[in-house]
């Protein structure tokens, strides 16, 4: 699950990369903006991914918790 949300963070920072870029060929934006909107926008997919890679990382590790304090059921006689 973890390899999935960094996969997908590294997907979307190529796209967002991508874009910026166009923006810059199509003479829209700057070079100064450039360099700007892209760390920004590349800070903010890097906190996303983060905060989610930590949150899968907290539910595996409480569930993994709770897991290990159940006993199994004890088996029964055969009949």
């Amino acid at each position: 699950m973890v390899k999935r949300v960094l996969v997908f963070a590294a997907v979307a920072a190529i796209f967002v990369a991508a874009v910026i870029a166009s923006l810059v060929v199509l003479d829209i934006i700057t070079a100064p903006e450039l360099r700007e909107t892209l760390r920004k926008t590349l800070s903010v997919i890097g906190l996303i991914t983060a905060a989610i890679v930590l949150s899968i990382g907290a539910a595996h590790f409480l569930t993994a918790a709770r897991k290990s304090s159940v006993k199994p059921p004890a088996a029964y006689p055969p009949a």
